[in-house]
This record gives structure tokens, sequence and C-alpha cells, in this order.
């Protein structure tokens, strides 16, 4: 019975975030934006969903 106990447990997984100011490209800013309005998320959520597809898919040389 614990073993189900486990599997119906909500977890709450701790966020951290850090403030970083970032220049970006115009351009970028108006696609990212216009997706994330598309998308009913913020521009924020955005571009830690994109950076993250990029730093998962980054192959160093």
């Amino acid at each position: 019975m614990s073993e189900n106990r486990k599997k119906d447990t909500f977890n709450i997984k701790e966020e951290k975030y850090v403030v970083k100011n970032l220049r970006l490209d115009a351009s970028l800013v108006e696609r990212g934006s216009a997706i994330s309005q598309k998308k009913g998320i913020s521009f924020n959520r955005f571009v830690n969903l994109a950076l993250e597809f990029a730093l998962d898919r980054f192959e160093e040389e």
C-alpha cells in the first residue's frame, strides 16, 4: 500500500530563477513575442523553453 501512496503523492518542484539583463536582436524578440502570444505563454517562459531546447541539442566541437 505504501507503494501506491508514493505514486499518488503530489510533489512541487522548486524552481529557481536568476534575473539577467540580455540584449536580444529586435527581430528575434518580435518573432518570440508573436509565438508566445499565440501559444498563451509569457515571453519569459518562451525564452526559457527556447534556451532549454537549444542547450539540449548543443554539441561542443
